[in-house]
């Protein structure tokens, strides 16, 4: 699995009005850019199994996912949303695919304010995900991108930067990711991330207890910095219950 996101003010490329940004569609250049990324999840394959990579570009942007298709790695989306879900849940409480009821607890929570989900976004459906999991939320009317992975670890996801073109990068392999990224790491286990709107710099909260994410949580404070967010991570103290 491969997913790229790119700042509005960071990618290199002709301005775009606020309006197409939160539109469907992508330039020529954005589309050069992504598929340069998801040709590592292509070569990294036996050319047999190269059939089964799907894509989904979801505009508004240099931003993508490609995936090989399988039982624990789907992709849904509805509208402006889209959820990339890899792993299975043991306990999930409806009749729907797991990425489906994760973009619905997502809507659920966000409301139609952009800072009202920075704020307020409540961690406690994710706590009481049970099973190996990891997962990345693309909203686009916002510009915002959600990633989580489960407590113990055991679904693999990594993130890196590409200073480049102003980046965030996530991948199910480490090895995924070009020369020209920096920062490669491994996600947190048992955490979240919320980007600021229309950028790739965010915030991380661990969720190893119910807690509320809070905007004074990690902070990425720019395209180079990702080891600071996974390094500041505060203890449950200094976390509101």
């Amino acid at each position: 699995m491969l997913a790229v996101f790119a700042s509005h003010s960071r990618l290199e490329l002709p301005r775009c009005s606020a309006k197409r940004k939160a539109e469907a569609s992508i330039l020529p250049e954005e589309e050069e850019f992504v598929n340069e990324i998801f040709n590592r999840l292509y070569e990294s394959l036996p050319k047999r199994q190269r059939s089964f990579v799907e894509e989904h570009i979801p505009g508004g942007g240099a931003n993508g996912f490609a995936w090989a298709d399988s039982l624990t790695t789907h992709l849904v989306h509805c509208g402006t949303l889209s959820v990339l879900f890899m792993g299975t849940l043991a306990n999930n409480p409806t009749d729907s695919e797991d990425g489906e009821y994760i973009l619905n607890e997502y809507q659920d929570a966000c409301g139609c304010s952009a800072m009202e989900l920075k704020e307020n976004y409540s961690l406690d459906v994710v706590v009481q995900l049970d099973g190996p999991f990891a997962f990345i939320i693309h909203d686009r009317s916002h510009g915002r991108v959600l990633a989580a992975r489960d407590a113990d670890g055991a679904q693999p996801l990594y993130w890196a930067t590409c200073p480049r073109t102003g980046s965030l990068l996530f991948s199910s392999d480490k090895a995924l990711f070009s020369y020209d990224c920096e920062n490669i790491e491994e996600f947190p286990r048992g955490a979240v991330f919320i980007s600021k709107d229309g950028s790739i710099e965010g915030t991380t909260a661990t969720f190893g207890a119910k807690v509320l994410l809070h905007p004074e949580l990690c902070r990425v404070e720019s395209a180079n910095n990702i080891e600071n967010l996974m390094r500041k991570t505060p203890s449950l103290n200094h976390i509101q219950a």
